[in-house]
């Protein structure tokens, strides 16, 4: 339920931007650098194939922020299948995105693949928020792990 809260949130901001009266600007008009840290979730949606190609290079070649901005694409924006369909190629490859950012040390990877793999994998989950809940840097990080602990989902039998 976090989750999908966490994605409205992060949907809901969009129509915010539209208030501005500047034209919008493209991911293209943008340098990869900027687009792979921007939250205009209008980027995260739109990743052409040469963006895609860098961002995962760069990814696999160390770079934890273009790990997890390929996990939103495949997330949130729909991926390479249709963003009104749940594909399972799509879901697939954002558990890989979200591994590899995590390993890199992005803590909202790690947060995020927390929360994924709890159906899936609950002691593995819990684990992971329970470190998030130790190591976080910041005190709301602290407290949202605190908060998803108590969740029934995170109660592992």
């Amino acid at each position: 339920m976090r989750l999908i809260l966490a994605a409205l949130m992060v949907i809901s901001a969009y129509p915010l931007a539209a208030c501005d009266r500047r034209a919008p600007a493209t991911v293209q008009e943008q340098p990869l650098d900027e687009a792979a840290t921007s939250t205009d979730t209008g980027v995260v949606f739109d990743l052409s194939p040469a963006e895609k190609t860098t961002l995962s290079e760069r990814a696999l070649a160390g770079d934890p922020e273009a790990s997890f901005r390929m996990a939103q694409y495949y997330g949130l924006a729909g991926g390479d299948g249709d963003p009104n369909t749940n594909d399972e190629n799509d879901r697939l490859q954002e558990r890989r995105w979200l591994e590899l950012a995590a390993t890199q040390g992005h803590q909202a990877a790690e947060f995020n693949l927390a929360v994924s793999l709890t159906r899936d994998d609950c002691p593995r989950a819990r684990s992971m928020m329970m470190k998030i809940r130790s190591d976080a840097e910041s005190p709301s990080q602290r407290e949202e792990a605190v908060a998803w602990l108590s969740e029934p989902q995170f109660v592992c039998q």
